[in-house]
């Protein structure tokens, strides 16, 4: 599945928070999500880049058992 461009990062916390991630603190420049055994960070450009996308949305996926595809659906 083809993963959308000019995706914001809150586009991207919006969907994260929808399958139980917080927001933690953030660090510098970088966005932190926890979920109970799992962080996601990821640097707060807008827009974020294909390959960070696609790695968050890969990470998350093994973490909280839901099909990328799933996920890029809610984008």
């Amino acid at each position: 599945m083809k993963i959308p461009g000019n995706i914001a990062p809150i586009r991207i916390i919006v969907v994260l928070r929808s399958l139980g991630y917080k927001l933690a603190p953030q660090q510098g420049s970088h966005i932190r999500l926890r979920h109970p055994m799992h962080t996601v960070t990821f640097l707060n450009q807008n827009p974020l880049e294909a390959r960070t996308l696609r790695g968050i949305i890969a990470e998350v996926s093994r973490h909280v058992f839901t099909p990328a595809h799933a996920i890029i659906d809610q984008l």
